[in-house]
């Protein structure tokens, strides 16, 4: 797979930290991000969901569309390529 620069393809570059002060820490390589508790877990349940597309298109070896955007029901996920992002 041909992966720009700025993708992060090694997982050990990736870590959380969920830190005494009340911030969960998310650091992706030089990236960090932090975010509350509440937020944390929105972005985990949505990531789940991610996920099992993921797996569902990796599986099947189907490519996503290169004309077609689609978006989830919850509207904050969106499936496609954009231009510049491979």
């Amino acid at each position: 797979m041909n992966h720009a620069p700025c993708v992060m393809t090694n997982t050990d570059q990736f870590l959380i930290r969920v830190c005494g002060c009340g911030v969960v820490h998310l650091s992706f390589g030089p990236a960090i991000i932090n975010v509350t508790a509440e937020a944390m877990i929105a972005i985990t349940e949505t990531m789940k969901d991610v996920a099992a597309t993921l797996r569902q298109q990796l599986a099947g070896e189907d490519a996503v569309n290169a004309d077609e955007v689609s978006i989830d029901a919850s509207g904050n996920v969106i499936f496609g390529r954009f231009p510049g992002h491979g």
